[in-house]
């Protein structure tokens, strides 16, 4: 066996001081934040810890040249009363990565680690730590053992030069008594490869949105302020065979576009437009979007147009233009994007802070089986990350939005709004926040169309973020809250009515623009009420040229009543 020589980090709660992450001197800053990013936060669930009992081993390589290994735990109670304890130790090995050493990484992780930090002790000096004779360490916590799968995977992609990522857990105590696993010592492997496990094989990875919204992850970048505002902008308005075409997407394009540049709004410094690409382009666009970024930069990718859910675990792609459905009606997976893919380039990207808007509606792959029981999108797992939010106008299989035309989608409409007149500036601040853009785009669909569904995931990796601008002591802004205060009461009464006038006076603000303002802000619901006329008009014109009235109508107006939660209606199925 080979002689390691190893930096040293831990990650635990310590007294007096919450959750830290100690490491000897001579690791550098960088190491310590993928320690958290690639191991902390990605393999311990606070939400839904493992149980007592609980350990697993892991491998993280970082570079070719600089790998981490180590052990976690759960470690019971803290001073603070809070349960379920996680305890990482990590080995920091500097140098290129072969079998022989990745041998010894295996024993090493086999016997247990050689140090432990006792959290009622804490020192802030940590040494580095020196390994050379495997069969005398004496480990101060059991270790775990590594699969003979595992193993042979790791070797095969280390042979290809592919950068290795696993972790093997073996269950706690409750987990064994609910039959989980027959033999305690019997390890349970989650995953060897470097791309994210599969959802079907990883206890430790639930749900990313939950584990991302803990109050003991706190990151010091999440207070920076941008270095650079980019965006890439992505739409596809026309597929092949199999798909309705969307040709009010390039409206969505162009004016997404025109607010985000606009210097007195969101002032973003790059814009890019990509229109109905084909997978490749599309791939390879994000990627070279995502590339030579800075740490402190913001990455806004927008997606307009169709979604696809692939199967009942939440897995989904994005169409471009050439998606097509077969003969059999079957969507042609490889003419999507998958979000997984999209997922890894945006995780290779260094700029912590991104959000992603998908503005779209999911259908099944095979649309012939229509099956109801086929759940929505997964966003968390599939397209998730640390440090990203995303925004998505829905989340099921489902006509979330419909596109009149060349009209702009209802969604984009809104968002896009928010920031054109400054409204969605909730608090009056002077600045939009990405979770205050989400709640105004939001607020006003469900206006429009109660049974559309936003929805927003990790909106705390962004939510000091200042998206963009708002002029809040302009004339328009000022009217358009006063406004905004009354007709969200009802109906403006007589007395509002002076109340305005006079303010409009006041403010020298230009009667027709008082009017444009009102129409603006009265618009979701006058829609909402125009549906409803029309579908108690179509209701009573059908009744009257056929009663009974048929299963097939029935079905109809049903479908028209969820659409607008008439009488409590919800969706049922897409």
């Amino acid at each position: 066996m080979l002689t390691l020589d190893l930096g040293q980090l831990v990650y635990t709660s310590f007294p007096d001081q919450g959750f830290q992450t100690l490491s000897s001197a001579d690791v550098p800053e960088e190491v310590k934040q993928v320690f958290l990013t690639q191991v902390v936060y990605k393999y311990w669930n606070s939400y839904a810890p493992p149980q007592p009992g609980y350990r697993a081993a892991y491998l993280a390589q970082i570079s070719p040249e600089l790998t981490l290994f180590g052990w976690m735990y759960n470690q019971g109670d803290d001073d603070l009363g809070r349960s379920h304890i996680p305890y990482f130790i990590a080995y920091c090995l500097s140098g290129v990565l072969d079998n022989p050493l990745l041998d010894t990484i295996y024993a090493c992780l086999e016997r247990g680690p050689v140090t432990f930090i006792e959290r009622h002790r804490v020192s802030s000096d940590l040494h580095r730590v020196v390994i050379d004779q495997i069969d005398d360490l004496q480990p101060t916590l059991p270790g775990v053992m590594i699969p003979s799968g595992t193993r042979a995977r790791c070797r095969l992609l280390l042979n290809k030069g592919k950068l290795l990522n696993f972790s093997v857990a073996i269950p706690g105590e409750s987990e064994l008594a609910n039959g989980k696993e027959n033999d305690p010592q019997m390890p349970q492997e989650t995953s060897a490869d470097a791309l994210v496990p599969d959802v079907d094989n990883q206890p430790l990875l639930s749900s990313l949105e939950r584990l991302l919204e803990s109050p003991r992850i706190t990151l010091d970048s999440m207070t920076r302020v941008p270095t650079t505002k980019n965006a890439l902008l992505i739409g596809v308005s026309h597929c092949e065979h199999g798909f309705e075409p969307l040709p009010g997407v390039q409206q969505d394009i162009a004016v997404m576009k025109q607010v985000l540049e606009n210097p007195k709004i969101a002032a973003f410094d790059e814009v890019q437009t990509l229109l109905n690409p084909n997978p490749q382009i599309l791939a390879e666009s994000l990627e070279s979007f995502c590339q030579d970024r800075d740490i402190d930069d913001l990455l806004v990718v927008y997606f307009s147009g169709h979604g696809v859910v692939l199967d009942d675990h939440g897995r989904f792609g994005l169409t471009t233009s050439m998606s097509r459905t077969n003969s059999k009606g079957k969507v042609v997976r490889s003419t999507l994007v998958s979000a997984d893919l999209l997922q890894d380039i945006l995780n290779d990207s260094k700029a912590e802070r991104q959000v992603v808007v998908l503005d779209c509606c999911y259908r099944q792959t095979d649309t012939s089986a229509n099956n109801p029981h086929l759940g929505g999108v997964n966003l968390p797992q599939y397209l998730g990350g640390l440090g990203r939010t995303i925004m998505t106008s829905a989340t099921q299989a489902r006509h979330a939005f419909v596109h009149k035309g060349a009209d702009l989608s209802l969604y984009t409409f809104y968002l896009v709004e928010g920031l054109r007149t400054g409204a969605a500036d909730q608090n009056c601040d002077g600045s939009i926040s990405v979770e205050e853009w989400y709640a105004y785009g939001k607020r006003k669909v469900k206006q429009e169309i109660p049974a559309i569904e936003p929805q927003i995931y990790n909106v705390k990796a962004v939510q000091n973020l200042a998206l963009a601008q708002a002029a809040i002591d302009e004339p328009q802004f000022v009217y358009r809250r006063q406004f905004e205060f009354y007709a969200g009461r009802g109906e403006v009464s007589p007395v509002n009515r002076v109340i305005l006038d006079n303010l409009q006076s006041s403010l020298d603000l230009d009667i027709e623009m008082a009017k444009i303002i009102e129409a603006e802000v009265s618009k979701p619901g006058k829609a909402y009420q125009t549906k409803l006329q029309e579908y108690a008009m179509a209701f009573v014109e059908a009744v009257r040229q056929e009663y009974p009235v048929s299963d097939y109508l029935q079905d109809q107006f049903l479908a028209v009543s969820s659409h607008l939660r008439v009488n409590g209606c919800r969706y049922d199925s897409g």
